[in-house]
């Protein structure tokens, strides 16, 4: 699987190779790139530019892809994400936008940092945090690790819930309402370091976490198998066979696998 990144003229570049290159926007502004990361950081600012570019980057199953923004911001993607952003930040924000899921880790700047994602805006000064918003779930989920962030539905500016860390707002996009909660922080960030955590999470929502890193596709034979719960410490890089297998020992279901079909069947 290869992250593409999409230039202000719409030119498509596959980001698949380990070697360090360079990237040029029509502007001249260069884009460095090494394996899986992208730095926008060493440019020179273009005070005479017309106009302000942007790049979106895409990341497909089975991908992930950091970025260095501008401004220094760090940006971690994970799979089946879409992220839209300047080539240079100007003005007295600093605006993006995002579709699946993202980890930020925000630089310390006079001008506030806002992340978009279509019905929620989360506004930042300088912090860590991660944001879930997949376009196949009903809510959007914003996780504070460090910092202070304020959660907002879009065109609600000076309302919303303010976070501390490791606190969580659960956007619904049902009700519009945002419920905010303690947790822990690494059930919701540990993708970014190579792994999956889960705590009594439903089976269903385990596989679709998964399959946007696996190919494959889940069937549940019984309705009441999606609803059991399990936990664990998973390797995001290994096989998902092995995953499947300590699902299966615990002796709760079934697990069939046919090419990149998974059967969950109730245990008779």
């Amino acid at each position: 699987s290869k992250a593409v990144l999409v230039l202000d003229d719409g030119r498509s570049v596959i980001l698949d190779t380990p070697d360090k290159t360079e990237i040029r926007e029509e502007d001249g502004t260069v884009i460095r790139k090494a394996e899986r990361k992208l730095d926008y950081s060493s440019q020179e600012e273009n005070s005479e530019a017309d106009r302000q570019l942007f790049n979106t980057v895409r990341i497909p199953r089975g991908a992930e892809y950091d970025l260095v923004l501008s401004d220094s911001t760090r940006v971690f993607l994970n799979a089946m994400s879409e992220f839209r952003y300047p080539v240079q930040f100007t003005g007295e924000t600093r605006e993006v936008e995002l579709k699946g899921e993202a980890y930020f880790e925000v630089s310390r700047s006079g001008s506030p940092f806002i992340v978009t994602t279509g019905r929620v805006n989360v506004e930042v000064l300088g912090t860590e945090f991660n944001i879930n918003a997949y376009g196949d779930t009903e809510k959007i989920i914003t996780t504070l690790v460090k910092g202070k962030v304020r959660v907002a539905a879009t065109g609600t500016q000076g309302e919303g819930r303010l976070l501390q860390p490791e606190e969580q707002a659960v956007y619904s996009l049902h009700d519009g309402n945002i419920e905010v909660e303690k947790v822990d922080v690494s059930l919701f960030t540990s993708w970014k370091d190579g792994e999956f955590i889960f705590y009594d999470t439903r089976l269903e929502d385990i596989m679709t976490t998964l399959t946007r890193w696996y190919s494959a596709d889940v069937f549940y034979m019984n309705p009441s198998v999606k609803d059991l719960r399990f936990g664990g410490t998973l390797d995001k890089y290994g096989d998902i066979g092995h995953i499947l297998d300590i699902i299966k020992a615990t002796n709760k279901v079934t697990v069939e696998v046919n090419g990149t079909a998974i059967v969950f069947r109730e245990k008779i």
